[in-house]
């Protein structure tokens, strides 16, 4: 598994900065992190110079400790926690609808008829809110999906291969359409036409 970005690893420094080391593969990165520790003479606490043991135990736990999913089996939930990037506060759309899945599992649900939740897919579909969610982090994606599918149960429209995530609400369109009362987290205008104003 690639986590995002490539294999990438910030040594830390002992200023509190860090070295950034970036490698083709899994074993690259480790050898190029174990050449730079060795070359800057850098010791582990045992008084050793760097072993390829602890290069590949200190790479796993930060990757573990930057990218979770990578490292929890994917029937666990999607980690809720999120890191918003730049001054802006821009966050991806696939953690906005994690949280929000959380949020509507963790109570009881008061599902619609499917007569209903087809009309309001059918205004989900001409929506320029309803758009494509899926990241590069393929266990990320299927996290979401399996939580949305084991919530859902059986219910299944016609529309669902279409519909998206919700960027006005940040909520998956195939559950949203379902719930009396969906929810979610209003980040952006939708369109008057919205079944949910």
């Amino acid at each position: 598994m690639v986590p995002p970005g490539g294999f990438v690893y910030d040594q830390p420094l002992a200023d509190g900065s860090f070295y950034r080391v970036e490698g083709a593969s899994l074993d690259h990165v480790r050898e190029l992190i174990l050449k730079y520790r060795q070359q800057n003479g850098m010791i582990l606490a045992a008084g050793t110079i760097s072993t390829p043991d602890a290069v590949s135990s200190d790479y796993h736990a930060w990757v573990c400790a930057k990218y979770p999913w990578l490292c929890t089996p994917q029937r666990d939930p999607l980690p809720v926690t999120v890191e918003a990037g730049g001054a802006s506060g821009f966050e991806m759309l696939l953690y906005r609808m994690g949280r929000w899945l959380e949020g509507v599992r963790s109570h009881a649900q008061d599902w619609i008829d499917p007569k209903s939740a087809s009309d309001r897919a059918n205004v989900c579909l001409s929506c320029p809110q309803n758009v494509l969610w899926q990241t590069t982090c393929d266990p990320c994606n299927s996290n979401l999906l399996q939580s949305a599918a084991a919530l859902k149960g059986a219910r299944r429209l016609p529309q669902d291969g279409a519909l998206r995530g919700c960027r006005a609400f940040g909520t998956l369109q195939e559950v949203a359409v379902w719930l009396r009362e969906p929810g979610g987290e209003r980040k952006y205008q939708p369109p008057p036409m919205c079944w949910r104003l």
